[in-house]
């Protein structure tokens, strides 16, 4: 088992092989999901899907592999200033649910190009 991963491409070179098999379920969901549009409200949902499965594995990936993987579903946001709105929206959909265990995830596991978290402390 590995302690922490740290990837910003989801490629077999940078991920641990106890990981391959969520990388495999991952690539599965998204090939289901590919094939229709997106609502906001169902990229919110897949954003804190992925986020509480990548930390329950201790995984963090970068705003620019995100918007890769959303963009395979034809759901990207363009560049990651809007994609950083986008993750904040997707925080603030799972805090009204409430459901604070993704909202939690989704503030730890997407980190900005050098690796920190994306948001600061009030």
């Amino acid at each position: 088992m590995f302690e922490k991963a740290c990837i910003g491409v989801i490629s077999k070179e940078y991920i641990p092989c106890d990981s391959l098999n969520l990388i495999h379920t991952l690539q599965l969901a998204l090939f289901a999901v590919a094939c229709k549009p997106m609502g906001q409200n169902e990229i919110y949902e897949f954003i804190g899907n992925l986020a509480i499965t990548l930390h329950s594995k201790n995984i963090n990936i970068s705003f620019s592999s995100l918007n890769t993987i959303l963009g395979d579903m034809n759901a990207a946001y363009g560049n990651n200033h809007g994609l950083a709105a986008g993750v904040a929206a997707a925080f603030r959909y799972w805090e009204a649910k409430p459901d604070l265990a993704v909202a939690h995830s989704i503030a730890l596991t997407f980190r900005n190009k050098d690796g920190e978290f994306a948001w600061h402390a009030e």
